[in-house]
């Protein structure tokens, strides 16, 4: 026994292969963990693109839902939708099931979508006697649209500002107000009006003033506005109307932008009734220019919004003498031109305007107005 007692105690201090050793026994664990790490991103990546599927797929149905004309092919959009927005899955996802569900208070008011993937994969598939299997589920509510029918219409299709409240202007419609046109600036306030509309519509967008100062129902970039006029005959008057108050117009306000510049030159003579002769000035002084706004200025009646007036050749002051003696004294003059730009137009009118069916070359309402509707 003394012989092999010695040889074990001889094996026991040999260190010799002990890496070789360890690796052959952490062999199996780092190839299990990276067969394992591959298995589980092809999951994801499976999950990942049939939960998109689906959720395209469940508005496609949501949306068909909304319409007359395709709420019965829900089904059939949305396994369409589901069937386009798949790559990798293709041949392993069971066809999906659509069917309607109640959402929040509502009845069958949402399309449910629900689908499943299964399929062995190298590694796992030795561990597992079957495959795993990926389940993904997306529900997306709808309701019908909303019709609107409006008494005051822009028909214009892209028209900016197709139409515009503007001033202290009182517009009472509450029957609604809608514009077709698509222009970011379809329906546009400048100036501080009284508005109740009911409801303002557009397939453009909207004046945020609207949610600011009023409590209509505003709803922009709609789809699916028509123009109801549009099989109407327009009235047969070759020239056409011209609105107008009957009574006159009593005052007018605007806002008033003035942007002044004022410029120095130098002129030579005994003093400044003579002094006509324009000279060079080595201390001249350089141009100046500033703005000011001021609203709710008296204007001339007829004043047109947006327009502008120029008091050239403006306002021109003599200065002090700067420089020369006797006849060759030379002074300062300084020249101030001013132009001014009016928005914002408001005329106050004691008459009314009472117009006639038929065409006109352009309508802006100064006073309270009745429309007549035309003999039929």
């Amino acid at each position: 026994m003394r012989p092999l007692r010695a040889w074990l105690q001889k094996l026991k201090n040999d260190t010799g292969g002990n890496a070789a050793l360890l690796v052959a026994i952490g062999l199996p664990t780092l190839i299990g963990s990276a067969g394992l790490a591959v298995d589980v991103a092809q999951w994801y990546m499976w999950k990942n693109e049939l939960q998109y599927a689906v959720d395209q797929a469940a508005l496609a149905g949501a949306w068909a839902r909304t319409d007359n004309d395709t709420r019965d092919a829900y089904v059939d959009r949305a396994r369409a939708e589901f069937t386009s927005n798949q790559q990798t899955t293709t041949g392993i996802a069971a066809t999906p099931s659509v069917s309607l569900a109640n959402y929040a208070s509502g009845v069958s008011n949402s399309v449910m979508v629900t689908t499943t993937a299964t399929r062995s994969l190298p590694f796992t598939g030795i561990l597992m006697s079957r495959g795993v299997t990926i389940r993904v589920t997306a529900q997306a509510s709808f309701r019908e649209g909303l019709a609107y029918t409006s008494c005051l219409i822009a028909t214009d299709n892209d028209d900016s500002g197709a139409i515009t409240i503007g001033g202290n202007s009182s517009l009472t419609a509450a029957c609604g107000i809608a514009s077709l046109s698509n222009s970011a600036s379809s329906i546009v306030v400048n100036g501080n009006p009284t508005v109740n509309a009911g409801w303002v519509v557009s397939a453009g967008g909207i004046d945020d003033w609207f949610n600011l100062h009023t409590n209509d129902s505003v709803h922009e970039y709609m789809n699916n506005l028509y123009d109801p006029f549009a099989s109407l005959t327009p009235p047969t008057n070759t020239t056409a109307r011209t609105y107008s108050c009957v009574g006159g117009v009593g005052s007018a306000t605007a806002t008033v932008a003035t942007q002044w510049v004022k410029t120095y030159t130098y002129w030579s003579g005994p003093n400044t009734n003579q002094a006509t002769t324009q000279v060079t000035y080595s201390g001249a002084k350089p141009s100046r220019s500033g703005s000011s706004v001021m609203d709710n200025q008296a204007v001339p009646v007829g004043t047109a919004e947006g327009s502008t007036s120029t008091n050239d050749p403006g306002i021109s002051a003599w200065g002090s003498q700067v420089a020369g003696s006797g006849n060759s004294k030379v002074y300062e003059k300084a020249t101030t031109v001013s132009t001014y730009t009016y928005t914002n137009v408001v005329e106050s009118d004691t008459g009314q305007g009472s117009q006639q069916p038929g065409t006109y070359s352009g309508i802006k309402v100064k006073c309270r107005t009745v429309f007549p509707r035309a003999s039929t």
